[in-house]
């Protein structure tokens, strides 16, 4: 990999912008569908992520489309580089392929790095499916490890982002995803079912979500998942479970394994009762020991029932177009900064339920007076008033 970089600093607007120019080789996944004869093989990158755990590992989620003279079909692929400008390698011979790579039959659009396993991927696909990619796996083995399914419960419609969450403090690092039908669910353990599912809607009609970030849940508070809207709109969702409300749980016949019984404390007072009847007939009828998630879902609640809405924090509209991109700031959870196509850049204080402040970047020109659109911003992860941002054309502003 190589790159060329220009850096100029604009004082008046105390503004780095950075313009780099990289020239990345086709890894092998495309290279395997050109070989196909009379097709074409564009490659489009969709995403990408860093890993914390080794800061110079990086992946990309990749989609691969090609067509015959049959059918268009789409793939995508997961490749991780070790960009190591230390090693002891020739320019020549570093990054010129990745690490790791796999080719899938979904077209992927996101992708979300394990904050504690440096080979550990989550991806979510066009189709709705959530899959984790783990490329420690014995060499032959299929490096996805888990995939979620279709059902009522789960996403109908394209995955908008992936984050990796923990419900509560102790529980074990899973998967919260967002996907354009609106709906916001948080996986239960090897994605086999959702520990909770929230759908936005306004008026009834889905929200097409187009991205999120979370906040994890300390001792002393729950975690918050922050998304954002084509419409423009940012809404924050708490999410976290009181064992409090294990006091509001009807009696039960059976064992309810602890996730079953954080689902059933999710749903409204007035539907857990008539649930736990039915969910408790139909599992002495498949002649099972007792309740666990998968035998909640078997039961076939009603969805309204078993993921009841939830309503928002705070929700207000900060941008005039598409909300592109959201991040908490990691010193200050209370404080997270969104993006949008309109080239704004807003910081948001959650406990004010305002807006602090307001970055608008320049115009895409002389002659057009619209700002540049910001595909992402972040926030630095060793200074906490430092953000760098992304945009369209592919310029990097650091404030």
């Amino acid at each position: 990999m190589r790159h060329n970089s220009k850096t100029t600093k604009s004082t008046a607007l105390g503004i780095t912008k950075v313009d780099l120019n990289f020239e990345v080789p086709l890894i092998s996944p495309a290279e395997k569908i050109t070989d196909r004869k009379n097709n074409e093989a564009p490659l489009k990158i969709n995403d990408i992520d860093c890993n914390t755990v080794s800061p110079t590992v990086i992946s990309f989620a990749i989609a691969l489309g090609y067509t015959n003279s049959s059918n268009n079909i789409s793939r995508g692929g997961v490749a991780q580089w070790d960009l190591d400008l230390d090693a002891e390698t020739s320019s020549e011979s570093r990054n010129k392929s990745p690490i790791h790579d796999v080719e899938l039959t979904s077209h992927l659009n996101c992708i979300a790095a394990h904050p504690e396993q440096i080979s550990v991927w989550s991806v979510g696909s066009t189709y709705g499916e959530v899959m984790i990619v783990d490329f420690t796996v014995e060499e032959g083995k299929d490096p996805v490890v888990a995939c979620s399914k279709m059902s009522q419960y789960t996403h109908i419609r394209p995955i908008a982002s992936v984050e990796w969450f923990r419900p509560d403090v102790d529980s074990e690092w899973t998967i919260c995803s967002v996907g354009r039908d609106g709906r916001i669910i948080v996986w239960g353990s090897s994605l086999n079912y959702p520990m909770r599912c929230i759908t936005m809607s306004q008026n009834d009609v889905a929200i097409i979500v187009t991205a999120m970030t979370v906040k994890q849940p300390t001792r002393l508070s729950f975690g918050n998942i922050v998304v954002g809207s084509a419409g423009g709109s940012v809404s924050v969702y708490e999410i976290g479970y009181s064992k409090k409300t294990e006091a509001m749980v009807p009696a039960c016949e059976m064992k309810w394994s602890a996730n079953a019984l954080k689902m059933l404390c999710h749903m409204q007072r007035e539907h857990r009762e008539d649930a736990v009847k039915k969910i408790e007939q139909r599992v002495k009828h498949k002649k099972r020991k007792g309740v666990d998630c998968l035998a909640v879902l078997d039961a076939k609640v009603a969805f309204e029932e078993l993921f009841p809405s939830l309503a928002p924090k705070l929700t207000d509209r900060l941008h005039a177009g598409e909300v592109t991109c959201v991040a908490v700031n990691p010193f200050c959870p209370n404080v997270f900064l969104t993006g949008g196509s309109d080239g704004a850049v807003k910081l948001y204080v959650k406990s004010l339920n305002c807006c602090i402040l307001c970055f608008n970047l320049p115009p895409t020109s002389a002659k057009n007076s619209l700002s540049l659109p910001v595909i992402d911003a972040t926030f630095s992860p060793t200074r906490e008033t430092v953000v760098v941002l992304a945009t369209k054309n592919g310029t990097i502003f650091v404030w």
